[in-house]
């Protein structure tokens, strides 16, 4: 008798953010592969040259990693509802800076010194000038800690209202370091070292 493959539950691929759960983006369908991009920065001064005529060159630091995903299909058919109301708006959001309302703490009391009051608003509006920092996670996979660079969508099917049911997206993620978190960053579920991480570190090995 031939041997059974284990079963194994669907994991869906999202991007689980670190700020607050409503900006969190779980994929309808996983993507059909994972795009890379890796690149070091160079110093090419002009009219620099060496004894043999070629350009001199000083290597300055390697670039944030680059994750393309492209052609994530989003469908609404079957329920009728916006396909923009339903995931679109949400993915449009993470190329938005964040809500100062949505993360904080809220009002300063009116009962705090002007100069605490000033300085609690001027930390919060800084932390805030920036958009959401995602984890992008797959199953037990933590690829990248990123931002959305870029978000591109097609609307490709439609009521006979004018609703849209289907979009066709293309994300570009951008690596990003811890030093740019909230003060009080989320975790998924499976703490990170429980994950089997793919980051610059892992992928010099």
């Amino acid at each position: 008798m031939p041997a059974q493959l284990p079963s194994q539950t669907l994991e869906k691929a999202m991007l689980f953010s670190v700020d607050k759960a409503e900006y969190d983006i779980e994929l309808m369908f996983n993507p059909a592969q994972l795009d890379f991009r890796q690149s070091i920065r160079v110093n090419q001064p002009s009219g620099a040259r060496s004894n043999r005529g070629q350009a001199k060159v000083s290597f300055a630091a390697p670039e944030p990693c680059t994750l393309t995903l492209s052609n994530l299909i989003f469908d609404t058919y079957e329920t009728g509802e916006s396909v923009r109301t339903r995931y679109i708006n949400k993915l449009v959001r993470a190329v938005q800076f964040l809500d100062p309302n949505a993360a904080g703490g809220g009002s300063v009391s009116s009962s705090s010194p002007p100069t605490t009051r000033h300085s609690s608003s001027t930390r919060r509006q800084a932390e805030n000038n920036r958009p959401p920092i995602y984890l992008f996670v797959w199953g037990n996979q933590l690829y990248l800690r990123c931002f959305v660079e870029s978000c591109q969508y097609q609307f490709t099917l439609f009521l006979p209202d004018g609703t849209p049911v289907r979009a066709k997206v293309n994300l570009t993620l951008k690596e990003v370091d811890e030093s740019v978190s909230p003060a009080d960053p989320r975790t998924p579920t499976a703490t990170v070292s429980d994950r089997e991480t793919d980051n610059r570190a892992s992928r010099r090995t």
